[in-house]
């Protein structure tokens, strides 16, 4: 899907409701932001779900691996629009014991804020690196870490009181050279509880290569479906992650355009995951359905196309066949 930019000014002015004097200015701003809230829940994955279970009762200790399962936006520190603007829902703390393993819940605040060069969509951003950015839900300000290259973070892990609310509106701030740049999320979503990542047993067992299918349960009534991103990673009975094997994660700001131009295909009722996800025989996968809500620029000086994503996950693990 190609958008112009004849095509994207008329999009965003019919979103807007046509501020035009705003979303003409927001078109040709320089500065743009690319920024996420995302939660995880806790995951814990029992003893008889764990793929290879004598390799995990042999590798028990007292040590503490870490897992990254969040969604899979890949970020570089450069954030190459071409090859996408990619966060993720950082690191969890893993525990172990005789009955399995479990990772602890987390939110994780992920932004990178930098200018832009052409039409903001397919050149390579520039980070800004002078830059101070922050979190608010209107009562509590988190101020974020500034990780080089544009890049800031936060996580429940460095303050406890960052916590993902449902229902809440999250607003980012950038401030620069004296200026300030805000994007906004409004009305963060609630979970969606889906009924094949919870089967009986706890876990799912499939052969290895097979697909999987989830259905998402209606939104409330009057309610319009929330965006929903899957993602599958392998794990290790230690607890280390693989690379993901699949996503339907938009990774370029051009795909982030399309959940608005054309967002039927992340709202779908019926979820095929491919059977490619789920390539090794007795290994364990994690699937991770956020339920997300897409939020924009809110200040006439942030480029329109700056995308700001609140998502919560539901967790299902997977146990493949030997």
């Amino acid at each position: 899907m190609r958008i112009g930019k004849f095509g994207v000014l008329t999009l965003f002015m019919a979103i807007a409701g046509c501020d035009c004097n705003k979303t003409s200015a927001q078109i040709q701003a320089r500065h743009l932001m690319v920024a996420t809230v995302l939660a995880t829940p806790e995951i814990v994955i029992k003893r008889e779900a764990i793929a290879g279970l004598d390799d995990f009762l042999g590798q028990f200790d007292a040590s503490i691996p870490y897992f990254d399962g969040g969604i899979p936006f890949e970020y570089d520190g450069g954030c190459p629009f071409e090859d996408g603007c990619a966060f993720d829902a950082g690191i969890l703390p893993i525990s172990f014991d005789q009955n399995g393993v479990t990772f602890a819940p987390q939110t994780a605040v992920l932004a990178f804020f930098g200018t832009r060069e052409g039409d903001g969509f397919t050149s390579a951003p520039v980070g800004v690196s002078d830059a101070t950015l922050s979190l608010t839900n209107g009562v509590t300000t988190w101020p974020l870490d500034a990780q080089g290259g544009g890049a800031h973070t936060l996580t429940s892990q460095d303050d406890a009181t960052l916590l993902y609310v449902p229902g809440a509106n999250y607003a980012f701030s950038a401030t620069s050279m004296g200026q300030e740049y805000v994007g906004e999320i409004r009305e963060t979503p609630t979970p969606e509880a889906i009924a094949q990542l919870h089967p009986e047993a706890g876990y799912i067992e499939l052969d290895a290569g097979s697909p999987y299918t989830l259905t998402r349960p209606d939104p409330p009534p009057g309610q319009q479906r929330l965006y929903g991103f899957v993602s599958v990673l392998p794990i290790s009975a230690n607890g280390d992650q693989g690379s993901f094997t699949y996503t339907n994660v938009p990774t370029t700001p051009i795909k982030a355009l399309e959940l608005v131009a054309g967002p039927s295909e992340w709202r779908k009722t019926v979820i095929e995951i491919p059977a490619d996800a789920f390539p090794q025989p007795d290994r364990n996968y994690l699937i991770l359905f956020q339920t997300a809500q897409l939020g924009f620029a809110s200040s006439s000086n942030l480029f329109i196309g700056s995308p700001m994503i609140a998502g919560v996950a539901d967790v299902g693990i997977v146990k493949t066949k030997k």
